[in-house]
């Protein structure tokens, strides 16, 4: 039978789970003092571990609203008086960890290689609350203003990689009930939204994408399970921020649970 979605409060883990990235993300009010030429000061603190730079599109400012019905980014424009700094990325040598900056948003992200492995969760925040200190003291450094986080998000994406597994046996609760003859399916996408609570009140969402697609070096299929949940902070320290993201943790963790088969669970070793 079908389970229903739903994130709790349990905390389940796994030895050797699916995951080939994640991304720890810190959002704070735009700085109105932030200029390009700030983000060569920002490298400068980072080059030594993170050689490599590139330049990417901004990512848009969000915050989690409710009382609102839910519905999907609208384009839009808006007029500028100076340019808008780009997101900026300093890379690893390895490409295993990146950085990403904006006049208002800080990531570490990690990604699997051929010959990486997960490093764990606590690994990831003890090295995003380091570099978020390094980001903060250039500001200070500078006379920039203060940082204050309005949105933490964790993104976790997982590839399962199975050339004898049909999409019903990879997603336990979205295809139990389903007459398709997956085997006969060449492409699948399916999202979820739904609210995040903590001690009876909406603090955020969890965004869920489910999909099977085709990997890109060899063309194989692979089912990805992409899940996104963020929260407002409202001004917590240091220690309430890792309190913070290790909730989130948890609700993502759940989520995957709940959309994965039992026999994958003891593939990754659930504990």
């Amino acid at each position: 039978g079908s389970r229903k979605i739903m994130p709790n409060s349990s905390d389940v883990s796994y030895k050797a789970p699916p995951i080939v990235e994640k991304a720890l993300s810190i959002q704070f009010r735009p700085l109105e003092s932030f200029h390009v030429a700030l983000l060569g000061v920002i490298w400068d603190a980072f080059k030594a571990e993170y050689p490599k730079i590139s330049y990417e599109s901004r990512l848009e400012h969000t915050i989690e609203r409710f009382g609102i019905p839910f519905a999907h980014a609208k384009p839009s424009f808006k007029l500028l008086d100076k340019p808008e700094a780009p997101r900026t990325t300093f890379i690893s040598l390895n490409e295993e960890y990146l950085i990403q900056v904006q006049d208002d948003r800080f990531v570490l992200n990690w990604r699997k290689t051929e010959s990486n492995s997960y490093p764990r969760h606590q690994v990831l925040i003890e090295k995003l609350l380091k570099e978020f200190g390094t980001f903060k003291g250039v500001f200070m450094e500078n006379g920039i203003d203060s940082v204050e986080p309005d949105q933490l998000e964790i993104i976790n994406v997982n590839h399962i990689e199975d050339d004898n597994v049909s999409l019903d046996k990879a997603f336990d609760s979205i295809m139990s009930n389903s007459s398709i003859a997956m085997s006969d399916v060449e492409g699948f996408s399916c999202n979820f939204s739904q609210f995040f609570e903590y001690e009876g009140k909406k603090i955020g969402r969890i965004y869920t994408n489910l999909e099977k697609a085709k990997r890109k070096k060899d063309l194989q299929d692979i089912f990805g399970i992409k899940i996104t949940v963020g929260l407002d902070p409202i001004g917590a320290s240091n220690e309430e921020l890792v309190k913070l993201f290790d909730k989130l943790r948890c609700s993502v963790n759940s989520v995957f649970d709940s959309v994965t088969t039992a026999k994958f669970q003891e593939t990754w070793g659930k504990q």
